[in-house]
C-alpha cells in the first residue's frame, strides 16, 4: 500500500463543510480515501480540513430596565479589525453596539473582511415583569368617616409616591393611607420603582351627606386594632340618641 502524504486545501470558515467524493467533511476534520489504479496499486490520500480561526470577540448584553422599554443594548468587545455586525443578517454596520433595543432574542451576525467568513450567536434580553399597583375597589362612605385605602403592588422596591386627593391622607410615603372623607372625589397614585419604572391607578371615593338626626350601619369592619373601623356599630349624626341594639 502506497500512503500519500497528508493534503491541505484552501483555509475555509469554520461553519462551512467540503464535498470530496459525495462526503461532507465539517471544517476542522478530516477524512482518508482509499484508491486503486488500474494497474492494481492502491493509496489512501487523506483530506485535512482546516477552519479560519473565528475571531476573538466577546458578546454582553443590557436588559431594558423596565416592561415594554426600548433601552437595551448588545454590544460586541474584543479585537474587531476587519469586522462588521449585523441584527437581521442583511444590514451591516461598522459600529459594535447596537441600542434602542426591546426585549427578546436576536441573531448576532458577525462578517469577518478579510476571509469572507460569517459567523452567529443567538442574544437575548430579557422581558422584565410589568410593575402593578390596584388601589383596590371603589368606596362608598358617609360624611366625616375614616377610610383606609387597600392599594398593593406586586413590588417591595418602590421608590417614590405620588397621591393626587383633596383629602388629607395619613401618610403620602405608604400604599394604605387614612383619611376623613368629607366629600366625594377621586384619589390616584403613581409609584416609581428603584429602577425609574412607573404604574399608576385610580380610586373613586363617593360621600354620601347625612341629615342631621340621621343613623345607619357600617356595611362591614375591620377589627384588626389599627384604629380604623375596629367597631361595628350604629353610626349616628346630630341628636340622635341609642337605647338598645343587637345583632343577631
Amino acid at each position: 500500500m502506497k500512503i500519500l502524504r497528508p493534503q491541505k486545501i484552501p483555509l475555509i470558515c469554520a461553519n462551512e463543510t467540503v464535498v470530496w467524493e459525495n462526503i461532507n467533511i465539517q471544517a476542522g476534520n478530516s477524512h482518508s480515501f482509499d484508491y486503486v489504479s488500474t494497474q492494481g496499486c492502491d493509496s489512501t490520500f487523506t483530506l485535512n480540513v482546516i477552519a479560519q480561526q473565528p475571531p476573538s470577540i466577546l458578546s454582553q448584553t443590557n436588559d431594558v430596565n423596565c416592561f415594554g422599554d426600548h433601552n437595551g443594548s448588545i454590544e460586541i468587545m474584543g479585537d474587531l479589525t476587519n469586522l462588521v455586525f449585523s441584527l437581521d443578517g442583511e444590514n451591516f454596520q461598522n459600529d459594535a453596539i447596537f441600542t434602542n433595543l426591546s426585549s427578546g432574542t436576536y441573531t448576532l451576525t458577525i462578517e469577518d473582511l478579510s476571509q469572507n467568513c460569517f459567523y452567529t450567536e443567538t442574544l437575548s434580553l430579557l422581558t422584565p415583569e410589568a410593575l402593578s399597583l390596584d388601589l383596590g375597589d371603589d368606596i362608598e362612605t358617609y360624611a366625616e368617616q375614616t377610610v383606609q385605602i387597600n392599594a398593593s403592588s406586586n413590588s417591595n422596591n418602590i421608590a417614590s409616591y405620588n397621591w393626587q386627593s383633596n383629602s388629607d391622607l395619613s401618610c403620602e410615603d405608604c400604599l394604605n393611607p387614612t383619611f376623613i372623607a368629607n366629600s366625594s372625589e377621586e384619589i390616584s397614585l403613581q409609584i416609581t420603582d428603584e429602577n425609574g419604572c412607573t404604574a399608576a391607578d385610580t380610586l373613586q371615593v363617593t360621600v354620601q351627606n347625612v341629615h342631621d338626626g340621621a343613623l345607619f350601619m357600617p356595611s362591614a369592619f375591620s377589627p384588626n386594632g389599627d384604629g380604623v373601623n375596629d367597631v361595628f356599630r350604629p353610626i349616628t349624626k346630630g341628636s340622635v340618641e341609642i337605647l338598645n341594639w343587637k345583632i343577631f
